[in-house]
């Protein structure tokens, strides 16, 4: 049935002053602004980042953001798990709602983003439903946060503004699907204010599409080189409108090539004791290049994680990484896709880092307990990181570090 305008539009005026509600009694007194970067006059297209009253710098100095990679979410109690343990039975998508309870709990985060394949397209009921489903422990706590897509959450049909449309119904969503120019659906930036209402940090969160099929058959996805401009020009005029460079975070799911250059090139001298997978996920391609970076001396520090599995990011290389290099900007780059990863490894100034698997639906290691990356964005420009592991409800840190 096909409601009449005026119907349509009391139901919109009703749930968007029920959304209100729910964010003052949170404590918020703005709902999130619905818009794309703006058009800025002159040689540069688009403006600098969104702003919005939830992303400020608390008293305490410190913006906690905790990332969420590929939890999987497919039909509620009627999804079983992988690659669990017997005593973790009985197990369904359920225990991944109950983890992101458990560390919003924990944690506390000012803001969450989930960084693709949130749920699996393929056997699903109803999609838009399912992402409500996995986002609803946040929407009960009253904790914003962010989405972005990856190469499952829509495989056989382009459904990503289906997606988008629906999360930003939600209350606490920040989701948009940017300009519409750019490839994709959901590349956008924030910016983190301070109490003197200057920016301290820029959030950026792309999407890296899924697969490639005509430029480059055989090929996962990769940030195009819209999507790059679109990054340069919105750093530019955020360095504009503060009179400095505003340092950032940015999250994608498919990792740039560049993670496996700069794993590589971070392995110590010695890496007899490297555990890095199987040659079923490398072939030769790490051992090869192994020898050949480690001959040139290319070390830029310490690696912290594992790498459980190979990197799969596209065969071809969009740009982005190289550009935010040169800007200087961009001090940490979150990713997630491979599960078994969750390293992070620094490459000409920027931290490459992985979330790691938190979904239960979703591959991972028996015995390897999922997790949560928490991200602390200081006002001094400081970011510190680490990883918060279901350890069968002790929930323990690990790898802490701070650049």
């Amino acid at each position: 049935m096909t409601m009449a305008p005026k119907q349509t539009t009391l139901l919109l005026a009703v749930a968007a002053l029920a959304a209100l509600a729910t964010c003052a009694s949170a404590g918020y007194t703005q709902s999130p602004p619905r818009r794309s970067p703006p058009r800025m006059a002159g040689p540069q297209v688009y403006g600098p980042p969104m702003t919005n009253s939830w992303l400020k710098m608390p008293a305490n100095g410190r913006f906690r953001v905790m990332q969420v990679a590929d939890v999987h979410f497919q039909n509620g109690a009627n999804t079983t798990c992988q690659d669990i343990l017997p005593e973790q039975l009985p197990c369904s998508d359920l225990n991944s709602t109950a983890l992101l309870t458990a560390l919003i709990k924990k944690e506390k985060p000012n803001l969450v983003v989930f960084t693709g394949d949130n749920i699996v397209y393929g056997g699903n009921k109803d999609i838009v439903k399912s992402l409500a489903a996995l986002t609803q422990p946040l929407n009960d706590a009253g904790i914003p946060y962010m989405v972005t897509f990856g190469n499952h959450d829509c495989e056989a049909e382009d459904c990503r503004p289906k997606l988008i449309e629906g999360d930003m119904q939600q209350p606490y969503s920040l989701t948009v699907s940017g300009p519409k120019e750019l490839h994709g659906k959901g590349t956008y930036a924030y910016t983190v204010m301070g109490a003197d209402g200057k920016p301290t940090f820029a959030l950026y969160i792309f999407d890296g599409g899924a697969y490639l099929s005509s430029e480059f058959p055989g090929s996962y996805d990769f940030i195009h080189p819209d999507q790059v401009q679109w990054y340069n020009e919105t750093s530019m005029a955020l360095e504009k409108m503060a009179g400095r460079k505003v340092p950032a975070v940015a999250f994608t799911h498919i990792p740039l090539p560049e993670y496996d250059s700069a794993f590589v090139c971070n392995l110590p001298a010695d890496a007899t004791n490297i555990t890095t997978g199987t040659m079923a996920d490398f072939g030769m391609k790490s051992k090869s290049g192994m020898g050949k970076v480690l001959a040139n001396n290319c070390s830029f520090g310490s690696t912290l994680g594992v790498f459980h599995e190979g990197v799969y990011s596209a065969n071809v290389n969009g740009g982005l990484f190289s550009a935010m290099a040169m800007r200087g900007d961009v001090k940490m780059f979150n990713v997630g896709h491979d599960h078994v990863n969750d390293f992070c490894t620094p490459f000409y100034g920027i931290q490459l880092c992985y979330g790691g698997g938190f979904g239960y639906h979703a591959y991972g290691k028996a015995g390897w307990p999922r997790r949560a990356r928490t991200i602390d964005l200081y006002g001094n420009g400081t970011v510190h990181t680490y990883k918060t592991l279901d350890s069968w409800g002790a929930y323990a840190e690990i790898d802490h570090q701070s650049f």
